[in-house]
């Protein structure tokens, strides 16, 4: 039976595939299940959803944006943790490496922004490389260059060098990140690749 036909209650329990040419321009963004993107649709699409999947979904306390991922009602789960929470775990993350740099802990959280940029920056390397030479050779160095990168930022003996291994370990390691998503394109179709 076509989901889009679906009476109400089954639309929850159906994995729906959308029509793509509706959505080519965010095609595997859509749906996921029963929960729906409404900024993805046409005006015309929207009325035919079932207003009962998007009304249970959880919400902003405002009640304007849906809360991706959906939270379980787990108190445990971080997503439901109160702001205080999170920040203060934020805060014992950051705070050590303070303490033995003797820096501020602003400073402290700083190295996460040159390793962050390489991961965008190799990134942009790892896919043309892997077109070239392959997945597996890519795999290999970035996972040896990432660990030695990883051995060197542990036995950094100074801040700087600290800073440096860690940008590099953002290079390395982010080849399998983005070519990991076109092997799960090689081996899924489309409607079970969000699942893997």
């Amino acid at each position: 039976m076509d989901a889009k036909q679906a009476p109400g209650h089954e639309m929850e329990h159906m994995h729906v595939v959308p029509d793509v040419e509706h959505i080519s321009h965010r095609a595997g963004t859509l749906l996921v299940g029963a929960v729906y993107d409404k900024s993805a649709l046409g005006n015309h699409e929207i009325e035919r959803l079932p207003t009962r999947a998007i009304q249970d979904l959880k919400k902003t306390k405002d009640g304007k944006t849906i809360l991706i991922p959906q939270p379980t009602d787990d108190p445990n789960q971080s997503l439901n943790w109160s702001w205080a929470r999170k920040h203060k775990m934020l805060f014992i993350l950051v705070l050590p490496q303070a303490e033995y740099w003797h820096i501020s802990p602003s400073n402290a959280g700083r190295n996460l922004s040159g390793d962050i940029f390489m991961l965008g920056a190799g990134g942009v390397l790892a896919v043309p490389l892997t077109r070239w030479l392959g997945r597996l050779p890519i795999f290999f160095w970035s996972m040896l260059g990432g660990f030695a990168m990883t051995i060197f930022a542990a036995a950094a003996p100074t801040w700087i060098s600290f800073i440096v291994a860690r940008c590099l370990q953002g290079l390395f390691i982010t080849a399998p990140q983005v070519v990991g998503l076109s092997m799960i394109h090689d081996m899924f179709f489309f409607h079970g690749q969000s699942t893997q």
